[in-house]
C-alpha cells in the first residue's frame, strides 16, 4: 500500500482539449442528461513514479478512438497535468481537546 495521497488537483488545458476534440481522433460521446445533451471526452490518466520538472505527478490525455489506435496513430493529445493533493492534517494534544470542549455541559444527554 502506497503512502502517497489519493487525491489530485490540476488543470485541463481547454485550448488543447478543444483541438483534440476537433481532430476527430479522440473518443467522445453525446450523453442525454437531465440538463440536456452533453459531450463527454474519454481520458487516460498517467500517474508518474516521480514528479516531473514542473512538480506534476500525473498527466491527462484524451483517449484515441478505436480506429485511430488500431491504425497505430501516436496519441499526442495531452490536455492537462495533476499534482498530489496533500492533506493538511494537524495533530492535536489532549490539552487541545480539553480546551475545545471546555464549558461544554453534556449532563443533559439522554445516554
Amino acid at each position: 500500500m502506497s503512502n502517497k495521497p489519493l487525491n489530485f488537483y490540476g488543470q485541463i488545458n481547454y485550448t488543447d482539449l478543444k483541438a483534440a476534440m476537433m481532430s476527430g481522433k479522440v473518443k467522445m460521446q453525446k450523453v442525454q442528461t437531465k440538463d440536456g445533451e452533453k459531450i463527454f471526452v474519454d481520458v487516460n490518466v498517467w500517474v508518474h513514479d516521480e514528479a516531473d520538472k514542473y512538480n506534476n505527478n500525473a498527466s491527462v490525455q484524451s483517449a484515441l478512438k478505436k480506429e485511430a489506435y488500431e491504425a497505430g496513430e501516436k496519441n499526442t493529445y495531452y490536455v492537462g497535468n495533476l499534482r498530489y493533493l496533500t492533506p493538511k492534517n494537524t495533530e492535536i494534544s489532549s490539552e487541545d481537546v480539553e480546551k475545545a470542549f471546555a464549558g461544554d455541559d453534556d449532563d443533559d444527554l439522554p445516554f
